[in-house]
């Protein structure tokens, strides 16, 4: 029969422990609560390694008196709840009591604290939860916590730790939201001695979004603000124009505290609904205000996940908060012209009329006859004139009976004039040049091996040759025979009793996706002007951590520091593109996939070849589209574009006949 036994205390709070710290970002999490808890205004987070080795949270709050400090390292030890009805008004962010004492499980503790109204403060260290003493200390008003060696003692979830930069991402992401959804308090956050965050604390929320996400992302925001009853929903969303690719922009906050909401989201995808692009999300810091005793914020340790006792009446507030702001907040987007150059005052139009004039008046005093007065006055509308001046004035405003010239306008008939505006408008039409030369990779190249570096020490003997692979198709192109392009997207081709449609963008991306992992070193082009292009700050550490990456990949990108980066070169392939919103595309990216370099390295191809390949609605001809087709039926590699849609398909004959009849 097995015994039941109760777990030693020290075995039963490390078991607690992994509830509450998960992570150093878990760690930062509770203890900055602690601090706005505490009414602080100041408060300083600072970690290095990740917060693996070292944290430290230093607030100017109210204290902790010297004869409670070993109290508050006491599980289930709170300040603010006393009594069980308690549980339906919570206004603060902490109120299980466990933080503390889960921090001191699994690390070392230091703390200083002083109320101010004492005459020394009070230190006192804790290591695995074995308390140390208390000492009389000289320290400022407010509380300074000290955590070292995370998980020292538990090497279980030690090994489960990410690697620095990442957990170290994981507190900056921590930091930002409690930033943004307490924007009365001056947060700073030092990352490895180097200050990455800092915010007002004036109290304007657009202040502290400024400050978290950038001029960027601030400058395209509209406020919001809208109550029903007891439910009220301020804050700031995006303009349509500017909603993101993801919802890495959603912040989403109930009476001060972060929280992850469906409700929220799905209120602000349909105010957005026939607003914004497809595949596009609305981005929108929101601070809901509800009565405590409405939500349940007690369903999980980390306190993210609350319910609603009113959910319609909180989707029904935020949608037509959104659409109100959406409505009354968001402006046409402005065609910005660059600036027109000065002009020398002596080309001025009331100059340049009287000019004209002068000249007219000569040439009719100059010809005396009537029907040569008739011919000028039937064609002063076809005369234009240039004017310059001599290489010798050097800008001199005297003007030159040589500098002036006329001209006549060649004369044409109706149908010559029909023609030439035919073909100018031809000309107008966007028309694309499709570059889709492709190059056969060689079996000794792998297209998974493109990046990897070759070492030295490689023995030459050790080596061994991939074996050929075979990508033709083995379809006779001899007999291919052109039918169409339609809608300007889709090419239409015939061979062997079959039709072929082929998407001839998705088509050129992978062609270009193939060609650039088929090149062991991408040629980059570089810029004129260098680019500085605004980051969010967990796109931001994706791309300084990938800096290298990048580099391969053909773009020169350097650290511009406090969420900016300045792109220097770009690769080749890229013609009139966004760069900026290139970067952010692939920063995006970066942040969702995994630690393998390959698969990094194909997402950052995959933006390339995209923004690089002809757009479909885009003007090719014939000779482009044929060119096109035969690349695509001789290569069975080109099946789907990179981002796994098709490139073709096909109908046989005896389909199309089926369909008008002609066979069963």
């Amino acid at each position: 029969m097995v015994e039941i036994k109760v777990l030693p205390k020290e075995i039963a709070e490390l078991i607690a422990a992994g509830e509450v710290v998960e992570r150093p970002a878990s760690v930062i999490k509770e203890l900055v609560e602690n601090s706005v808890d505490a009414g602080a205004t100041q408060v300083t987070v600072e970690i290095s390694n990740g917060g693996i080795t070292y944290m430290r949270v230093t607030d100017n709050g109210c204290g902790i008196s010297k004869d409670q400090v070993s109290t508050a390292f006491l599980r289930h030890a709170t300040s603010k709840i006393k009594k069980a009805e308690d549980l339906d008004s919570i206004f603060t962010l902490g109120f299980r009591g466990e933080a503390l004492a889960s921090v001191a499980a699994v690390s070392r503790v230091e703390l200083m604290t002083s109320t101010g109204s004492e005459e020394f403060g009070v230190g006192y260290t804790i290591e695995g939860g074995v308390p140390g003493k208390i000492e009389e200390i000289g320290c400022p008003k407010g509380t300074t916590i000290i955590i070292r060696d995370l998980f020292y003692n538990v090497p279980a979830r030690m090994k489960f730790l990410k690697k620095d930069i990442t957990e170290a991402n994981t507190v900056a992401a921590v930091m930002d939201r409690i930033a943004l959804s307490h924007p009365e308090i001056a947060f700073k956050f030092i990352r490895d001695g180097k200050n990455v965050m800092s915010s007002p604390g004036d109290g304007k929320l657009k202040s502290a979004i400024y400050s978290v996400l950038g001029r960027e992302f601030s400058s395209g925001l509209v406020p919001l603000e809208y109550s029903e009853e007891n439910v009220t929903a301020e804050g700031f969303v995006c303009q349509p124009s500017r909603c993101r690719p993801n919802r890495n922009g959603q912040f989403f906050f109930l009476n001060g505290r972060y929280i992850k909401s469906g409700t929220v989201s799905a209120a602000l995808d349909q105010a957005y609904k026939n607003s914004s692009m497809v595949g596009k999300f609305p981005a929108a810091v929101i601070n809901l205000i509800v009565p405590p005793g409405t939500v349940d914020v007690n369903v999980h340790p980390t306190k993210t996940e609350v319910r609603f006792s009113q959910e319609r009446k909180i989707f029904d507030v935020v949608y037509r908060g959104a659409k109100q702001a959406i409505l009354l907040g968001d402006k046409r987007p402005e065609l910005k012209l660059p600036k027109k150059e000065a002009i020398n005052p002596f080309f001025s139009d009331e100059r340049f009329v009287q000019i004209k004039q002068n000249l007219l008046d000569n040439t009719e005093e100059k010809n005396n006859s009537n029907t040569v007065t008739e011919k000028k006055n039937n064609e002063k509308s076809n005369i234009f004139y240039s004017a310059g001046f001599d290489d010798n004035t050097q800008g001199s405003s005297v003007l030159k009976s040589s500098d002036i010239s006329v001209f006549e306008k060649p004369a044409f008939n109706k149908a010559e004039e029909s023609a030439a505006f035919k073909n100018n408008t031809e000309n107008n039409k966007v028309k694309a040049n499709v570059d889709i030369e492709f190059e056969v990779i060689e079996p000794e190249k792998p297209i998974n091996n493109t990046f990897e570096k070759k070492t030295q020490d490689v023995k030459k003997e050790t080596v061994t040759k991939a074996p050929k692979v075979d990508y033709s198709t083995g379809l006779d192109l001899s007999a291919l025979s052109y039918v169409g392009e339609v809608f300007g997207t889709y090419i239409l081709v015939s061979l062997e009793n079959t039709l072929y449609f082929i998407d001839k963008h998705a088509a050129h991306e992978r062609i270009n996706f193939e060609r650039l992992k088929s090149k062991l070193d991408i040629q980059s082009q570089v810029l004129l002007s260098p680019i500085s292009v605004s980051l969010m700050r967990e796109e931001y550490s994706a791309v300084v951590t990938n800096l290298t990456l990048l580099e391969q990949c053909g773009f020169i990108v350097e650290d511009f520091g406090d969420g900016a980066v300045i792109v220097r070169a770009v690769p080749s392939i890229l013609d009139n593109v966004d760069i900026s919103s290139l970067i952010r595309e692939i920063a995006e990216n970066l942040i969702v996939k995994g630690s393998a370099i390959s698969d990094r390295i194909d997402d950052i191809l995959h933006s390339i070849a995209c923004k690089s390949a002809i757009k479909a609605g885009y003007i090719t001809s014939k000779e482009e589209q044929i060119n096109l087709a035969v690349k695509v039926l001789s290569d069975k590699r080109l099946m789907y574009c990179p981002h796994g849609r098709p490139i073709a398909f096909q109908m046989k004959k005896s389909q199309i006949e089926k369909q008008f009849g002609r066979i069963v």
